[in-house]
């Protein structure tokens, strides 16, 4: 553990078998080019005050990962916490070119690979695997840190203590997702606060029982947690009555729209009607398997926010796929829906003519026929 967190020179002082903080020097001359005593002591100090690991994970997008690398060092980012960047797999040199960056080889940021493509949840997971902090901030690697906040928010962390928080995450200069005042999740809000997974912040130890859930709905290629495995850790700690919180600062910011690669067990991007369908359905089931387990009031709560998103989720999906059928699909749901109340009012002559005189005649006589 520590051969991959010391800088190169305290290594070297290490495997002298000089780290012993009692007799570092022990003869009359200083070792050249070895670290002081009073360098050592400030080492140790930083790395105990460090409780937060910025975790990346990234694929084949080396120009994206490296000029974040660029601002973690220049803003001094890993001054105040560990950075871990896992490519899962690259075939665009994105390994070979961070390997080579100075930051890396002097051990400021480390670098890890999966020898071949995983996907995202499997990389969310082995970037909880490979923490060593109490704290683990997972970042995209096409976005940005809001550096200047960095310092207050991991103070924010370190006052509160949440098992999970969701700061403000930026897109264009306005808040994508977050609130304005810093409080506690409520278990309604599950979606809001998790959906969009760059920047959230997770406890460790907090997470043990959701990351054990989350490995196992990753091997039976469950569709939420393929594509939003962050949520199968936020329910399972609202579940449980966890402390989870919004904070009120943004943590980062949308710097490129790339495209995403997340996709489902078929191969189908994570945003198509198919894919969405299969996300509904899982997210339902995962949350009615909880109904015995966990809070009842907490995730009645979810079902109930998760049921109220179905319809707009598929149509923001057919609408994605193909916009005139977007319009076609709502024109049907009017007919269907309008048809429906015109059953209930049968018996009541005025409110019939009334929920009629709403719409346009050639609308009424559209819907009659149908």
């Amino acid at each position: 553990m520590i051969q991959g967190v010391l800088p190169r020179r305290l290594q070297r002082t290490k495997a002298n078998g000089l780290s012993n903080r009692t007799n570092l020097f022990a003869g009359s001359k200083p070792i050249p080019n070895e670290p002081s005593l009073e360098e050592i002591e400030l080492f140790w100090e930083n790395l105990l005050m460090r409780m937060l690991t910025i975790g990346v994970p990234t694929y084949n997008r080396i120009n994206a990962v490296l000029r974040l690398i660029t601002q973690f060092i220049e803003q001094g980012t890993f001054k105040v916490a560990h950075i871990v960047v896992l490519d899962d797999g690259s075939s665009d040199g994105t390994y070979g070119a961070l390997s080579a960056q100075q930051a890396i080889i002097n051990n400021d940021v480390r670098v890890i690979r999966n020898e071949v493509n995983t996907g995202y949840a499997k990389s969310f997971l082995r970037l909880f695997q490979e923490c060593k902090t109490e704290y683990l901030l997972i970042m995209a690697d096409d976005d940005m840190l809001v550096a200047e906040n960095f310092e207050e928010i991991n103070s924010l962390v370190g006052k509160i203590r949440p098992d999970f928080a969701s700061p403000q995450f930026l897109i264009n200069g306005s808040i994508y997702r977050g609130m304005s005042k810093t409080g506690d999740i409520s278990p309604g809000d599950f979606i809001l606060c998790c959906s969009h997974a760059p920047g959230l912040i997770y406890r460790i130890e907090s997470c043990r029982a959701g990351l054990e859930l989350l490995a196992a709905r990753v091997e039976l290629e469950c569709a939420e947690a393929l594509i939003y495995p962050q949520m199968v850790l936020v329910v399972s700690l609202l579940s449980n009555n966890a402390r989870c919180f919004w904070l009120a600062l943004p943590v980062a910011y949308e710097m490129d729209n790339s495209p995403s690669g997340i996709r489902d067990v078929s191969g189908a991007p994570y945003w198509c009607l198919e894919s969405r369908w299969k996300q509904l359905k899982a997210i339902d089931n995962l949350l009615s398997s909880m109904l015995e387990d966990g809070s009842r009031s907490a995730v009645l709560q979810m079902i109930r926010a998760h049921r109220e998103r179905v319809f707009s989720s598929l149509t923001i999906a057919i609408e994605t796929e193909c916009v005139e059928l977007r319009s076609a699909f709502d024109k049907g749901a009017e007919s269907y829906y309008l048809n429906r109340v015109l059953k209930r009012v049968s018996g009541m002559g005025f409110l019939r003519n009334f929920v009629r005189s709403r719409v346009s005649p050639s609308k009424s006589k559209q819907h009659c026929r149908a």
